[in-house]
């Protein structure tokens, strides 16, 4: 079996880019990890579906991932990286649901280096569901979209019209007259149009707190 050695990685429910990691974050420094090489089909299997793995792959990799410790080397009971040879993916295995890593660029360049000497392995696995996705926005976008979605179910219950207003003339630069069809309209331009007017409706939102 192959390892890959020393490297961080970011386990968590739904793929997030190396990019988007935070620090509260819990990133696991791995002394090392088993590798496979994989083709096309099945990597991106893994990477687009929720999978349940065979039986044989769990009993390969049982207990071969070894994370840093403050005293001593601990185990994650299964994980492993998979690559097709051009990305690759970290997969943190358990009852309930995989997580997911996205790896570092720089590491990324060393798996990539390794996966041209391996042979291709063939993994058995069933495909559960299609794993959710959210519309390829960045991990500080959909925190943002959410945020603004609690702020303005908020300004409702508050019964804020001149607020309301404001923010409609925001995004559709003019004035409203029906409350509930402003606020349906509000929402369906921060989806739609997410790029326009988030963040001149999000400062808004902060500046209005910072008031409080």
């Amino acid at each position: 079996m192959s390892y890959i050695y020393d490297i961080c990685l970011n386990f968590q429910k739904r793929d997030i880019e190396f990019y988007d990691w935070n620090l509260s974050d819990n990133i696991c420094h791995l002394r090392k990890i088993p590798i496979f090489k994989v083709d096309n089909k099945t990597y991106y299997d893994i990477k687009e579906n929720d999978i349940n793995f065979s039986t044989e792959l769990l009993n390969k990799i049982e207990n071969k991932t070894e994370v840093f410790g403050n005293k001593k080397i601990r185990y994650l009971k299964y994980a492993c990286l998979i690559s097709n040879g051009k990305d690759a993916l970290a997969i943190l295995i358990n009852d309930s649901e995989s997580k997911r890593s996205s790896i570092i660029m720089e590491d990324l360049n060393d798996i990539l280096e390794i996966c041209n000497r391996l042979y291709q392995s063939k993994i058995e696995y069933t495909i559960i569901r299609k794993r959710e996705r959210k519309d390829f926005k960045t991990r500080r976008e959909e925190d943002m979209e959410k945020y603004l979605s609690q702020a303005i179910d908020k300004l409702i219950k508050a019964k804020e019209s001149s607020k309301l207003q404001y923010l409609y003339y925001e995004c559709f630069n003019k004035k409203g007259t029906d409350e509930t069809k402003m606020i349906i309209h509000i929402k369906n331009e921060i989806k739609n149009n997410f790029d326009i007017v988030a963040s001149k409706l999000y400062t808004f939102f902060k500046l209005t707190e910072v008031k409080k």
